[in-house]
C-alpha cells in the first residue's frame, strides 16, 4: 500500500504583534484538519503565540520583518516549521518563567522552553540559509513514540515542476548546441565561398596582364583587390613556373619563387587549411589562370582561422 503524501500548508505574516490573531486563526484551521483534541489544538495555538511573540521581540526587535509558518499533516503527527529572517535567535533558550510570574507580569512570550516542551513532543532549532528555523512535532493520539523532526517532503506537484524545469533546461541546452553548430557551419561556408569567389575573380582579371608580362598591372590589380579586405593574410599571382608576378603583403617577393602547399602541409583537407611557416595555420585558396584552355599561372589567397572564428562569435 502506498503511503500518502502529507497535506501541506504555508502562510506568511508580518512580524508584528498585530498579526498574532491572524496567525492563531491559521493554526486553528490547521488543527481542524487533524485528529487533535480541542485541548491539544488550544495548546498548539498557545505555543505558536509564545514563539511568534518571542521572535517579534528578540529576533526582529520589533523592527519590520516577516514570519513564515509551514505545516505538514502526516497520518500520525503534525509537523510545524516557523521561519524568520531576523537575527539568530533560539526561542527555546529563553530563561524559564513560572506561571505565577507570567500572571503577575501579564506578558506574553515569557513561558519559553517550559511551555513549548510541555505541550510539544519534539522541538528542534537551527539557523540555516540566513533563517531561524524552529521545527515542532505534535503527535496524534495513538502515534508511535519514535517520531523525529524531519524535513518536509516535496509534494507531487513540486516534483513534477522540478522534473519539467530540468527537462526544459536540457531541451534549451540541446537547442543552443545545435544552433551553435549550425551557425558555425553556415558562417564558415559563407566565408569559404567568398574566398573562393575572390580567388576565381582574381584569376579571370589576371589573364591579360600575365600574358603581357605586365608585373606593374598585376601589382595594381592586387593592391586594388586587397583594399577593404583586411582578413586576407596573403595574395600571390604566379606563372606556371611558380615565379611570383604580384605579391601582398610583401611586394618585394616579386620574381622570387612561390612554394605552393605540399600534401604533407595540409592540416584540414576538407577546409583547405595548411601550415605556412610564415603565417602558422591558414586557409588556402587557389585558382588556375587560363588563356582559353591553356594554364598560364595561378592565384593563391589565404585567410586566417581567427577571421572565421571572429565571424562565428559575432553571430
Amino acid at each position: 500500500m502506498f503511503k500518502k503524501f502529507p497535506k501541506e500548508f504555508e502562510n506568511n505574516f508580518p512580524a508584528k504583534l498585530e498579526s498574532l490573531k491572524e496567525i492563531l486563526t491559521f493554526i486553528a484551521d490547521i488543527c481542524k484538519k487533524t485528529s487533535l483534541s480541542t485541548r491539544e489544538a488550544k495548546g498548539l495555538q498557545l505555543v505558536t503565540e509564545e514563539i511568534c511573540t518571542n521572535i517579534i521581540r528578540h529576533a526582529y526587535l520589533f523592527s519590520p520583518g516577516n514570519l513564515t509558518i509551514k505545516a505538514s499533516i502526516f497520518s500520525d503527527h503534525l509537523y510545524l516549521t516557523i521561519l524568520d529572517q531576523g537575527r539568530p535567535f533560539d526561542p527555546t533558550t529563553l530563561p524559564e518563567q513560572s506561571l505565577e510570574e507570567q500572571v503577575e507580569t501579564q506578558r506574553k512570550g515569557g513561558l519559553g522552553l517550559q511551555l513549548v516542551k510541555k505541550l510539544m513532543d519534539e522541538v528542534e532549532y537551527k539557523y540555516e540559509d540566513g533563517q531561524n528555523q524552529l521545527k515542532l512535532i505534535k503527535k496524534f493520539p495513538g502515534a508511535p513514540k519514535n517520531i523525529k523532526a524531519q524535513p518536509k517532503r516535496r509534494s507531487l506537484r513540486r516534483k513534477i515542476l522540478l522534473g519539467a524545469t530540468i527537462l526544459w533546461a536540457g531541451l534549451v541546452l540541446v537547442f543552443y548546441l545545435i544552433l551553435g553548430k549550425y551557425i558555425e557551419s553556415t558562417v564558415t561556408q559563407r566565408i569559404f565561398q567568398n574566398s573562393t569567389d575572390w580567388t576565381n575573380a582574381m584569376a579571370r582579371n589576371a589573364v591579360d596582364p600575365l600574358l603581357a608580362g605586365d608585373d606593374l598591372g598585376l601589382s595594381t590589380l592586387v593592391a586594388n583587390f586587397i583594399r577593404g579586405k583586411p582578413d586576407v593574410v596573403y595574395l600571390y599571382i604566379v606563372d606556371t613556373l611558380n615565379v611570383i608576378w604580384a605579391a601582398w603583403p610583401e611586394p618585394s617577393e616579386v620574381l622570387s619563387r612561390f612554394n605552393p602547399p605540399a600534401v604533407q602541409d595540409i592540416i584540414d583537407s576538407a577546409r583547405k587549411m595548411y601550415h605556412n611557416p610564415r603565417f602558422e595555420g591558414v586557409y588556402h585558396f587557389q585558382a588556375v589562370i587560363r588563356d582559353r584552355e591553356a594554364k598560364i599561372g595561378s592565384v593563391h589567397l589565404s585567410i586566417s582561422p581567427l577571421t572565421v572564428q571572429s565571424e562565428i562569435d559575432k553571430n
